[in-house]
């Protein structure tokens, strides 16, 4: 599948290179548990169109993947293209959404 540059951008991993963002890409084993409240509200309304209910749902599908590559593709044909994620005002949100999805296959 071919994806537009701007969803490439939202999942592109920059190298990591000082010790405290090493410490921030630990690996989780849930990726609820690393979403504050605050955090959680913002992105069910910025990210998931104020579905909380989808977000639940990816969430738990998302920690059921094997690898990242599954779950990066079920996140853009699912969630990142129809919810606009490429959208300049979204696009930061939606990258640290992911930065948390892949704490989980680290």
């Amino acid at each position: 599948m071919v994806y537009t540059e701007e969803i490439k951008a939202i999942f592109k991993m920059d190298e990591i290179t000082d010790l405290s963002a090493k410490l921030s890409m630990s690996k989780i084993d849930d990726i609820s548990k690393a979403i504050g409240i605050n955090e959680r509200i913002f992105t069910i309304n910025e990210l998931f169109g104020g579905n909380g209910e989808l977000f639940n749902k990816m969430i738990d599908r998302l920690n059921s993947c094997d690898s990242f590559d599954q779950a990066k593709s079920m996140l853009i044909h699912e969630v990142a293209t129809p919810m606009q994620w490429e959208k300049e005002d979204k696009v930061r949100k939606a990258q640290q959404f992911v930065k948390h999805v892949r704490r989980k296959f680290n």
